[in-house]
């Protein structure tokens, strides 16, 4: 979880950051907004994000109140998997109470690429939720539950693979409460305290119907939070505690312990505001502890519980050039706590191809990373360019040790550790340069390495880069874009070369109203082209191309 994805600023109690294989529990087509944290600020959020966090913000407890009934429905269909997808949300106003309702479904078919199908990728999904706020003029309670299931393919074809691959179902159900107070005429703004449970059950199936494996999770999650600011030179701030519990279990085919672990942490950020100088600066302390059912001696070393802590902190500074320049920079210290997969893992996974060994005396992973940034905006363009070096004692990765597990003819990835380096750069912009017409582009580069023997980290991407052009009048925006990439030769062990190649594609956006209602028309065309190529990162590259020509159209209104 170098970069955490959480859902309205908490972890969602799934798998996802496991294993390749395993889906994130977030339905985006719910969701209200995206918040993207970098620097000082992600640390309020976790200890380990050197590359930020990303919250889904979706708002299952009304925090405000509504001043009618209002909602939303919208329904997309896409080509190259024949799928279709509707959501709908409501709110309304009940004397001091806030109700919000909420569901979604999808369904699609085996994806198309442009040499063939790629079979056993279907999926099906819903996800309901209910959320009640009491909403008054110094604060807000409120509870909500909400369940997803989804029922998804996993190729096969590989090597020790299925040939018709794995069929993944998971559900989890989902509890949470939280209350905020805004105290009055106080330094500290507001206080959120907030408390989640979650039931996660997993489950893979053979080809042949067999369950291969089971996961099941219970998650309990809370935290207290108060948010200060207004007084002098200290601007935003926040301080407060977070702590997590446990509960995995596992049976088939894996061999991972039934274990439980629990994680308190403290931590705090502030703003100072020495214009034409912002100062962030955040300090976190962690404790993590994991206790398997039983200690035992295994084929991959003493099973026993683990303690870990550790103290990350992140100063930022950044300064205001005039004339629409500001030039800042950024060091962080963050610590990675293995997880408990990484520490004691034995056995096959077969959704993710793999033959897994932990190792039961990792330690913590240690990053330190400098970043420096320049930012350029005016009414016309806005540019920025950044760089950063990220360098890590004990960095925690699956190794791919060449050989083959006999029985079941699976690569064995050993999770090791190592002094590892991470190099890169950022360049994006847009530019508008008619009252019409605009362009924009991205691009990125990263270098890995294993410092101690000087080998490439696997999975790194290559360079890669996006250019675009777009025409916007009143309520139309069109526009046709090229997403690129360089081949991959820097490899490490055992890592397949990926060719480099160019992508199509095209856009149309219609915004209107009717009466109260909001009409909002998308329609797409994803590699208009129906080129042929495939991405350095998918763990399916060796068997097929990325995704082919995709007629995509999605529909929303609000009310």
């Amino acid at each position: 979880e170098r970069l955490l994805v959480l859902e309205d600023g908490e972890r969602t109690g799934d798998l996802s950051s496991t294993s390749a294989d395993h889906a994130v529990v977030i339905e985006p087509m719910t969701a209200q907004r995206l918040e993207v944290f970098r620097g000082p600020e992600a640390f309020l959020y976790g200890s380990g994000v050197l590359g930020g966090v990303v919250n889904v913000v979706r708002a299952y407890i009304p925090r405000s109140m509504p001043d009618r009934f209002r909602g939303m429905a919208s329904g997309q269909i896409e080509s190259v998997n024949r799928g279709t997808a509707s959501a709908f949300s409501l709110e309304a106003p009940a004397g001091p109470f806030a109700l919000r309702v909420d569901g979604s479904f999808r369904r699609a078919a085996d994806q198309r690429t442009p040499v063939g199908r790629l079979r056993n990728t279907g999926i099906t999904t819903y996800n309901p939720s209910l959320g009640l706020g009491y909403i008054r003029p110094r604060g807000s309670l409120g509870v909500a539950v909400g369940y997803y299931y989804t029922d998804y393919g996993i190729p096969g074809g590989f090597i020790g693979a299925h040939p018709n691959g794995v069929t993944v179902r998971l559900d989890r159900r989902h509890l949470e409460a939280s209350g905020s107070l805004l105290p009055r005429g106080s330094f500290v703004r507001r206080i959120d305290a907030r408390g989640t449970y979650s039931r996660y059950y997993h489950q893979e199936f053979e080809s042949n119907g067999d369950l291969g494996v089971e996961f099941g999770v219970l998650a309990y999650h809370g935290s207290l939070i108060a948010r200060t600011g207004g007084e002098g030179r200290l601007v935003r701030g926040a301080f407060g505690l977070w702590g997590e519990y446990r509960d995995y279990a596992s049976s088939g085919l894996v061999f991972t312990p039934r274990s439980t672990e629990y994680t308190l942490a403290g931590f705090g950020y502030q703003e100072v505001d020495l214009h034409p100088l912002l100062l962030k600066a955040a300090l976190r302390y962690d404790t993590r502890a994991i206790t398997p059912a039983e200690e035992e001696d295994a084929v991959i070393g003493f099973i026993r519980r683990r303690r870990f802590d550790g103290l990350s902190a992140a100063l930022q500074s950044e300064l205001d050039l005039g004339a629409g320049f500001t030039a800042g920079a950024l060091a962080m210290r963050a610590l990675r706590m293995p997880s408990l997969e990484e520490l004691f893992s034995e056995g096959p996974h077969l959704a993710a191809y793999s033959f897994e060994v932990g190792d039961p005396d990792l330690d913590i992973e240690r990053g330190f990373g400098l970043e420096a940034y320049l930012r350029h905006t005016t009414r016309r363009l806005s540019l920025s360019l950044n760089a950063f070096d990220n360098r890590f004692e004990h960095y925690i990765f699956p190794r791919n040790t060449g050989r083959l597990d006999i029985r079941l003819l699976l690569p064995q990835y050993q999770t090791t550790g190592a002094t590892a380096r991470l190099v890169g750069a950022e360049a994006a912009g847009t530019w508008h340069f008619h009252p019409h017409f605009s362009a924009s582009g991205h691009a990125s580069i990263v270098r890995g390495t294993l410092t101690d023997t000087d080998e490439p980290l696997p999975w790194m991407p290559p360079f890669q880069g996006r250019l675009s052009l777009s025409y916007q009048r009143g309520p139309t925006h069109v526009g046709i874009g090229l997403r690129t990439a360089a081949g991959q030769e820097r490899l490490g062990a055992f890592e397949e070369p990926t060719d480099g190649y160019a992508v199509v594609d095209i856009f149309y956006q219609r915004h209107f109203t009717q009466g109260r209602l909001l009409h909002t028309l998308n329609i797409g065309l994803n590699n208009a082209t129906n080129a042929t190529y495939r991405d350095h990162l998918s763990r399916v590259k060796s068997i097929m191309p990325e995704p082919g020509l995709n007629a995509k159209l999605l529909y929303q209104v609000y009310f």
